[in-house]
């Protein structure tokens, strides 16, 4: 399945306003010499808000659910397990700043935990506006995943219609996620967060879909000495069925360090199904008088077209896979 960029540190975050924020990168020239990993940070970019492979029927997670959800490795995944768990304590009737303790891994305490704040307000007993959910990890294990998680998550409600815990009928919720020093490692690397991203989620029972949205501004990630930013606004849409079929649209700038900045979208929706490989649609990523297109065209094949001249004739064609988007040959060109 895609993997979250093969040990990519992921930090979501917002610009300080009042001027602040990051400041403009000069666009990069595409060229043979680079394409190849332009090309696998924009599609490892979109890998990082949430691992595909994560997206199937009764996927679990944190909870164990009836429709598709998004497991615990992705930030998505962790956003949607939490306001469940806190609208079933909310329905419970927990009081106000409710603590609730969970055992993490096989239950036997061996395997750290997951510690949920409900601040309740202003309704009580009643998940609305202004309640705020806080998850703590404390070396919370896994083991489906092979995850490790660590650090803290806050989910302040902005708008729900519905009930979340109920899957019989259509809910939706909009949130601000913000987390802080969050860590969950697994075999494929360390995803970091920290930050705010606003997050929208809802589930329609009658076509068994869930649909995910993630808008905000300036993401960081970094693995050792590589860092991949995404400037200015972004955002991510994510759709899966029952079956685990999914579609993936995103928008976003960005910049791949030492390199320069790219704009990348999606002319055509990145689909897949339950095992997590992206096998249609299409990335197009577009730099100074130069564009990388690359075609996905099953079991995880990838036709990378480049137009280094803006002249819009391919000036090289390689096909590769998903997993080697950054051996695209120069020599080859």
């Amino acid at each position: 399945s895609a993997v979250c960029c093969g040990g990519l540190v992921m930090a979501a975050g917002c610009s300080s306003g009042g001027g602040g924020g990051v400041a403009p990168v000069a666009q990069a020239a595409i060229t043979s010499n680079n394409a190849g990993r332009i090309g696998k940070d924009a599609y490892d970019a979109q890998a990082g808000l949430n691992n595909a492979g994560d997206v199937a029927g009764s996927a679990g997670g944190i909870l164990s659910t009836t429709e598709p959800t998004i497991a615990a490795r992705s930030l998505a995944g962790l956003a949607l397990d939490a306001i469940r768990l806190g609208a079933a304590r909310v329905s419970a009737g927990k009081s106000p700043n409710q603590q609730t303790v969970i055992n993490c891994g096989d239950g036997s305490g061996n395997d750290g935990t997951f510690t949920l704040t409900l601040t309740d307000t202003p309704v009580l007993n009643v998940l609305d506006a202004g309640d705020r959910i806080t998850a703590t990890f404390t070396n919370c294990v896994d083991n489906l995943l092979n995850t490790t998680s660590n650090g803290s998550m806050s989910i302040t409600i902005g708008t729900i219609s519905g009930d979340p815990e109920n899957d019989a009928a259509p809910w939706s919720v909009s949130v601000t996620l913000t987390f802080t020093n969050l860590t969950i490692t697994s075999p494929e690397g360390t995803v970091t967060s920290n930050g705010s991203i606003t997050f929208a989620s809802s589930w329609d029972p009658a076509t068994q879909t869930l649909s995910v949205s993630m808008t905000g501004s300036n993401v960081t990630m970094a693995s050792g000495s590589e860092t991949l930013r995404l400037t200015g606004s972004f955002s991510f849409t994510l759709t899966a069925d029952a079956a685990g079929d999914f579609s993936i649209n995103y928008t976003m700038t960005v910049v791949v360090d030492g390199v320069g900045s790219v704009a990348v979208s999606t002319p055509a929706a990145l689909t897949g199904n339950a095992d997590g490989v992206i096998d249609g649609g299409q990335i197009r990523i577009s730099g100074d008088n130069s564009t990388l297109t690359l075609d996905f065209t099953g079991d995880g094949n990838v036709t990378v077209t480049l137009d280094s001249d803006g002249d819009g004739n391919p000036d090289c064609i390689q096909n590769l896979t998903v997993n080697t988007l950054d051996q695209f040959d120069d020599a080859a060109c």
